[in-house]
């Protein structure tokens, strides 16, 4: 079941090198970082 979902503006890997930035050890998008998410994060329990 899922309990939340969540966008991050961040990601753990560089998946564009040619769109993306290190800033803080985080990979954020250079230009606009608001406008797309780069992962999710999925919390969920499987029902009793």
């Amino acid at each position: 079941m899922l309990d939340a979902l969540e966008e991050a503006p961040v990601s753990a890997w560089v998946r564009w090198p040619d769109l993306q930035e290190l800033v803080d050890g985080d990979v954020r998008l250079r230009d606009r970082p608001e406008r797309l998410p780069m992962q999710f994060v999925i919390e969920a329990h499987r029902p009793d």
